[in-house]
């Protein structure tokens, strides 16, 4: 029988351990698991049994298995629960929910009792997309437990900073009040990467006293769903973690275990918001020391005998990758121009990945002329990442003359056309696809004022859009300040900013036809035509601003004549800053 030391139980000795600790901000409407963990110093005595309680209105705690109930040989017991935040304001006093924690049975009613809380507070569901400091790692060649001292280039570094939303609705002007110690669940769009491909480790500071760790992700039982638990520093609201290519050998005698992925990650409120993921970043392996080229060389039209000479009207050239080969789904295109033993270099990585299509039907993609230093023999090649591969091209040979413009629309043509108009990802395309209802003006972009995350945030509601352009046509042959209904036009998207400077054309190379059908609003209107384009994201995500001032988003469009000449619009330039949350 097990001796119990009465004396113990009288004056206790537990030592409580929640998952979910005391005093965390939650969300309204939040789901999550919590972990109950009792320890002692003594064996628990039999029979006595675990139970979490909530109280009051405004949270539900559900047992996941049945109670534990100590044996009398045990140290230590834990509960696994489900618990439920109501996102009814008026069911939560004070924006704080509790519960209680009892271990008792029937000799020993207090063994341990306590009550917990939790802060709740709504959050601006968009400042959950995380930043990253790469768009490609190259896994390396030889394994290495992480370490705190690690250099930059041995991890990925994602982070953002969660933002209290304390207006009542998310059209009006964004808070900039950090949510501190608030829970999130850190998950990936292909659940087993965040398992078997990554590592994923916390990011302390290299010359301070913190340790690091590596966080060990939770799969449910019975359940797919795998997560890592974060909570958002308590003095600055930030998330920020470091993640390693998990290529640590399965056998003693190997160097390393290449695990080549592409991985979306992404913070989510579980249960309360649609997925803000990440934009890709794609883990290759080296170039294979026997390179078989497995993809063709660039086909580059501009190319003469490996000289490219500008054209001052442009800010790039246009290159073509393997039209043979035999791509999948979700496949991410990568242009470098820097390799050294096989490794590229992924700071003269040319642009973020490119998702290919598996009905893909357009193998051109533009490369701007920034990429390269005037009369520096260069080259250029191509990767496709994809989970459990990486395939290379050969490299090409190339020298850029000069002539070419800036990543800025060309300054020496002439400008006939509008300007197209710019509105966020909330104006109502799917409704009114002209966007021409005077209720659509609030939702529309001005140059004066900067572009936000925020203002780009319904693209997970909206079909996938980070913006609309419209381009107004007239069925008035006299009307030179619009091209004409049925015309064919071409849009530009130029960046310059901190991370990304890059010329972008919409839809490619295809151009758009211009409707026919009038414009409802103004009212007797006889000759304006609207045609919306949407912007898909990430296109206009993720733009770095300066130091000291806002990076720069231009568009231009233009028509093309029987003459081949091409006519341009005026140019629409507006401040931008669609990285950071805060």
């Amino acid at each position: 029988m097990t001796e119990i030391n009465r004396n113990n139980i009288l004056v206790s000795t537990v030592t409580p351990i929640l998952s979910v600790p005391n005093e965390t901000t939650v969300i309204y409407g939040q789901t999550f698991y919590l972990d109950v963990t009792l320890n002692d110093k003594n064996n628990f005595p039999p029979g006595a049994s675990l139970k979490v309680t909530a109280k009051g209105q405004g949270i539900t705690i559900s047992p996941i298995e049945p109670p534990p109930v100590s044996s009398g040989s045990e140290k230590s017991i834990v509960g696994h629960y489900m618990v439920v935040i109501s996102s009814d304001e008026t069911k939560i006093t004070s924006g704080l929910v509790s519960f209680s924690v009892d271990f008792t049975s029937t000799q020993y009613p207090n063994i341990f009792n306590s009550d917990f809380q939790y802060n709740v507070k709504k959050i601006f569901p968009s400042s959950l997309l995380l930043q990253t400091d790469k768009y490609a790692f190259v896994i390396p060649e030889k394994y290495s437990k992480p370490d705190k001292n690690d250099s930059q280039d041995k991890y990925v570094i994602y982070k953002t900073i969660l933002l209290e939303n304390t207006e009542t609705s998310l059209l009006k002007t964004q808070s900039k009040i950090p949510l501190k110690n608030a829970l999130v669940y850190l998950v990936t769009q292909e659940r087993p990467d965040i398992r078997n491909d990554i590592i994923v480790t916390s990011d302390p500071d290299k010359g301070g006293n913190d340790t690091l760790i590596i966080y060990k992700p939770t799969k449910i039982k019975n359940s797919d769903f795998t997560f890592i638990k974060l909570i958002s520093d308590a003095s600055t609201g930030e998330i920020r973690f470091r993640v390693y290519s998990n290529n640590k050998p399965l056998l003693g005698e190997s160097d390393t275990n290449s695990r080549p992925t592409v991985i979306y990650l992404g913070c989510i409120i579980y249960e309360v918001e649609e997925n803000y993921m990440a934009h890709s970043v794609c883990f290759i392996k080296p170039r294979p020391s026997i390179n078989l080229d497995e993809l063709d060389q660039l086909y580059i039209p501009d190319s003469d005998n490996g000289v490219i000479k500008g054209d001052p009207d442009s800010p790039g050239f246009e290159v073509q990758i393997d039209t043979g080969a035999n791509y999948k789904n979700n496949d991410q295109l990568l242009f470098f121009t820097k390799e050294e033993n096989n490794i590229p270099d992924v700071n003269s990585l040319i642009s973020s990945p490119y998702t290919i299509r598996s009905d893909i039907n357009n193998y051109s993609y533009p490369i701007p002329y920034n990429s390269f230093t005037i009369n520096k023999k260069s080259e250029i090649f191509y990767v496709i990442a994809r989970k459990g591969d990486t395939l290379y091209s050969g490299s090409e040979s190339i020298t850029y003359a000069g002539g070419g413009s800036g990543i800025v629309p060309p300054g020496a043509v002439a400008r006939v056309y509008n300007k197209v108009e710019v509105f966020s990802s909330y104006a109502d395309y799917n409704d009114d696809n002209t966007l021409s209802n005077p209720g659509e003006l609030g939702s529309r972009l001005d140059e004066d004022e900067v572009t936000t995350r925020e203002q780009l945030a319904n693209y997970i509601y909206n079909g996938g859009n980070d913006a609309y352009l419209r381009i107004k046509a007239t069925n008035d042959p006299n009307d030179d300040k619009y091209p004409k209904v049925g015309d064919y036009i071409f849009i530009n998207m130029y960046i310059s900013s901190e991370n990304k400077n890059l010329w972008q054309p919409i839809n490619g190379n295809n151009g758009i036809r211009l409707l026919s059908i009038l414009d409802k609003y103004p009212a007797h209107n006889t000759t304006i035509c609207s045609t919306v384009v949407p912007i898909p994201h990430p296109f206009y995500t993720d733009i770095d601003a300066y130091e000291n001032i806002p990076a720069m988003v231009y568009f231009e469009y233009y028509t093309v004549d029987e003459s081949n000449h091409k006519i341009y619009s005026k140019v629409w330039h507006g401040p931008t800053d669609t990285s950071s949350s805060i």
